[in-house]
């Protein structure tokens, strides 16, 4: 016998008869594998699939909680012009709202969060408590981080206005 074939269509073809040894999951093994490395190559490949899916979901997890954070930070803004007080934008923040800077020619506007530090940056600007409050006449000094919230600042040109909404409503314009 040749090891040649016909089928019902005949067609010929080659048929080989493969006396490797055959795993539990009826792969063959080759004559050099061993079924513990091919256990071990499964776990690897696994914990790769798995590294890799929760790093695209962490990865989509920031976004949609920096989109979560400006609608619960909008929410405490209004809350906060109603009330006249000092709405949190969630029951565990360490900050507030305690105004909002608008840029009309650039379409911008961004609530203010009481405080400076890394906490309050992370979610907008921030004001320095040890500066003068926003909106009174004396300087007030509100920090952001120059590569999100205020990356708009390297278009501002000379002329543009910068507004300032107080808690109680008032706009005040900076040129």
């Amino acid at each position: 016998h040749d090891g040649r074939t016909s089928s019902a269509y005949g067609n010929t073809g080659f048929a080989f008869h493969d006396h490797r040894p055959i795993a539990a999951d009826h792969s063959i093994l080759s004559a050099s594998e061993n079924p513990g490395t091919v256990v071990v190559r499964r776990v690897v490949i696994g914990a790769l699939v798995l590294g890799g899916t929760l790093s695209l979901a962490h990865g989509a997890w920031i976004p949609a909680k920096a989109r979560l954070a400006q609608v619960l930070l909008n929410h405490a803004w209004h809350e906060t012009l109603r009330s006249g007080g000092s709405a949190k934008p969630w029951p565990w923040a360490d900050t507030w709202p305690v105004a909002r800077l608008i840029a009309p020619s650039h379409k911008k506007s961004m609530v203010v969060l009481a405080g400076a530090n890394g906490a309050a940056l992370a979610f907008g600007p921030g004001h320095l408590t040890t500066s003068a409050p926003p909106g009174v006449s004396d300087n007030s000094v509100i920090a952001g981080h120059r590569d999100t919230h205020f990356a708009f600042l390297k278009a501002v040109k000379l002329g543009d206005v910068l507004q300032l909404q107080e808690p109680d409503g008032a706009l005040h314009d900076y040129r």
